[in-house]
């Protein structure tokens, strides 16, 4: 995943970096009210295994995925500004450009 610490020998995660992963995806339901198959993990897991979801991708590696694909193609990545998501997208001639929209993620938010 996306925040493990890749400098430790085991696969941890600090409560700093949960800190940080709740600012995208938070918050965390009350157990009585979440079903058993929407939990927050399971959340972040269907999330994580869309197609047009990339996680952690800066915007040059966003560019490289999308470089010769049709117009409208387009990827979802986190963006540098924690709690925020990127959007980027290829527009469609004559430029033929990538646009990155940023989307904040407003907890507990539709």
């Amino acid at each position: 995943m996306f925040l493990v610490d890749k400098r430790q020998s085991e696969q941890t995660v600090s409560l700093e970096e949960f800190g940080r992963l709740l600012k995208w995806f938070g918050p965390i339901t009350p157990p009585e009210t979440t079903p058993p198959d929407a939990t927050f993990l399971d959340y972040i897991r269907r999330l994580c295994s869309k197609v047009w979801f990339h996680g952690k991708t800066d915007k040059e590696e966003a560019e490289a995925r999308l470089s010769g694909k049709p117009a409208g193609t387009f990827l979802i990545r986190l963006s540098s500004i924690e709690g925020m998501f990127t959007i980027s997208v290829m527009q469609s001639a004559p430029m033929r450009q990538i646009a990155h929209h940023r989307v904040e993620h407003v907890p507990g938010g539709p």
